[in-house]
């Protein structure tokens, strides 16, 4: 064919970045690159609707009613999704147990929430659908793109990875992490998020200087320089790192402790210290100071949460003030040793 030159990328962010880590595994010859991006990996430990297990009910519930409705035949229209009125906090307080939701409004008609809803724990039915377990003999180059501010699918991105990198150690595999909610690089120039700057175009200088070179080089035969292994935004500096390793050499891994009268620090608290308080599910914790409507606030993830700490069922804890930068980089791991009076509980 004219202007085919043989040779194949694919790329697709969220679920369709699933698809594309799908792709890689086809094994497909003409494929020498992909781009799985914010990609669906893993729907309870992490990605979309659950959080290391805890049922994401707003965005499940939101999303899964739209997009959950069957099509039997190809269409241009959108099922934008149940319409939860301009209070959703309210709108999920008042539609009582998880049950009611189908009853009241799914009505049965949604497959997926309907599956769901049989596997509340960790089961086969989750461990099957995971890819990361599949991501082995990778023969394409591939580029992981995702955003700190992604609480849809940074897990994925992340998994993806590190599946990648650990099973595939022959293989050009680089990260790319962004200042950017779910998708925002390809939507909007990225210059911020909420009341936060980043004082330039992120996602500009993520097309122009990362995610071209990167298909020149496998496509075209135009590689300037070598892929790097990773492509990190540090925000605060507000700066991108080009780097060798994921996580970056030379970081020192720290320990932080919450002591018993609110404060954070480097020192083990004395044995016994703990803190407490009365959770009433009738009157949950909201994640926004302002009333959402249909689906979520983008800026959420780093919104002022300050407005919850005048709350009795808030537990916070805080640095005293900080005498130089501090810069964390590679992953953060929240230990808890926990107890409740009820059956279960979340914590967030």
């Amino acid at each position: 064919m004219p202007g085919n030159n043989g040779k194949v990328a694919q790329y697709g962010v969220s679920y369709l970045g699933f698809y594309t880590t799908m792709g890689i595994l086809s094994g497909h010859p003409a494929l020498l690159g992909a781009s799985p991006q914010a990609p669906v990996t893993d729907w309870f430990i992490g990605d979309d609707f659950h959080h290391n297990g805890a049922f994401f009910l707003m965005d499940g519930f939101g999303f899964m009613s739209g997009f959950g409705v069957p099509r039997p035949a190809p269409t241009k229209n959108h099922a934008p999704g149940y319409d939860t009125g301009p209070d959703a906090y309210r709108f999920h307080l008042a539609a009582g147990a998880l049950p009611n939701y189908n009853a009241r409004f799914l009505k049965n008609g949604i497959p997926f929430w309907n599956e769901m809803m049989a596997h509340p724990t960790y089961d086969g039915f989750w461990k099957a659908r995971s890819p990361l377990q599949y991501l082995k003999n990778v023969k394409p180059a591939t580029m992981v793109v995702g955003g700190w501010y992604d609480h849809e699918d940074l897990w994925g991105t992340l998994a993806v990875y590190h599946a990648i990198e650990n099973q595939n150690p022959g293989t050009r595999n680089t990260l790319v992490i962004g200042p950017w909610y779910h998708g925002q690089w390809w939507f909007e120039p990225g210059t911020g998020l909420g009341d936060v700057a980043f004082g330039q175009e992120t996602s500009t200088f993520y097309h122009e200087n990362i995610e071209l070179p990167f298909y020149n080089c496998l496509l075209k035969d135009r590689c300037d320089k070598p892929l790097a292994e990773a492509w990190v935004f540090e925000t605060g500096a507000n700066k991108w790192h080009r780097l060798d390793a994921w996580p970056p050499k030379g970081v020192t891994a720290t320990a932080f402790h919450l002591g018993g009268k609110g404060q954070l620090s480097k020192s083990a608290p004395a044995s016994g210290t703990f803190a407490e308080y009365v959770s009433d599910p009738a009157h949950p914790v909201p994640y926004y100071g302002a009333a959402i409507t249909r689906g979520y606030a983008h800026e959420y993830m780093n919104a002022d949460q300050r407005f919850a700490w005048t709350r009795p069922d808030v537990a916070s804890w805080e640095t005293e003030p900080l005498d130089g930068d501090v810069t964390i980089a590679g992953p953060i791991l929240a230990r808890l040793v926990v107890s409740t009076s009820g059956t279960d509980a979340d914590w967030s």
